[in-house]
């Protein structure tokens, strides 16, 4: 039986940096595969404690977009984050013993927001980017990185943290996607 072919094939445009492309790419393969997970979730497990774990959905999801848009700003740009970024998160997304703060209740649709509202600051920045600003390695609160690492790292980052939301979907008895 055949249905419709699973294509696998890494598409770049062709106006940006092919480094930046590959990078853009990677990130935007790494949200689809987050966003692909969160159509299971339903309505009343956002901010439902997991079996396994310390953190509901929600508050991964915060974090996700926070971090994105930190080292972004911070360590990528090196400018202060945009003057909206307040409206987003009025929460500091860790608590003063380190640990991800549990985040207000809040439906799917607003986490959905506020990813796409950080990734459209990502994918404006970034795009203006070159092979040279990828290699430049800048120094933020004592720690170096470059350009790619910092890319590579938001797209791990959002990987692992699907991971644990698959987890916590696990525990609640929902199926893995296919």
């Amino acid at each position: 039986m055949h249905g419709a072919m699973d294509v696998r094939v890494v598409t770049l445009p062709d106006t940006v940096d092919a480094r930046v492309g590959e990078a853009l790419w990677r990130l935007h393969d790494t949200r689809q595969r987050t966003l692909e997970v969160l159509r299971t979730v339903e309505p009343g497990w956002m901010e439902r404690m997991p079996v396994v774990g310390e953190n509901t959905i929600g508050t991964l999801l915060y974090h996700v977009a926070l971090i994105e848009l930190d080292w972004l700003f911070a360590d990528l740009l090196h400018e202060p984050f945009p003057s909206d970024a307040e409206a987003w998160f009025p929460t500091d997304v860790r608590d003063a013993a380190g640990l991800l703060r549990a985040i207000s209740p809040e439906p799917l649709e607003r986490h959905l927001e506020r990813l796409a509202w950080v990734r459209s600051h990502l994918d404006q920045q970034v795009s203006q980017l070159d092979s040279a600003d990828l290699d430049r390695v800048q120094e933020n609160e004592g720690v170096q990185s470059s350009g790619a690492w910092v890319l590579h790292h938001l797209a791990q980052h959002e990987a692992e943290h699907r991971g644990q939301i698959q987890a916590i979907l696990t525990g609640f008895g929902h199926p893995e996607p296919a």
